[in-house]
């Protein structure tokens, strides 16, 4: 009875460790790329600002 109970908790261990493995990776990959998509869109208001400043001169 023991031993099967302790195999059932290791898998049930394996299994939800996995999920959170998995889930940890893709919250991390979103953040990454939310970031780099904020970076990409605030070196292009900055460059629009720069190119207006310098027109205006």
């Amino acid at each position: 009875m023991t031993s099967s109970l302790l195999a059932s908790g290791n898998t049930a261990f394996v299994i939800v460790f996995s999920i959170f493995v998995l889930l940890t990776i893709v919250l991390l990959v979103l953040t990454i790329r939310f970031i780099v998509a904020r970076g990409k869109a605030d070196k292009a208001a900055f460059d629009a600002r720069r190119t207006a400043a310098d027109d205006e001169e």
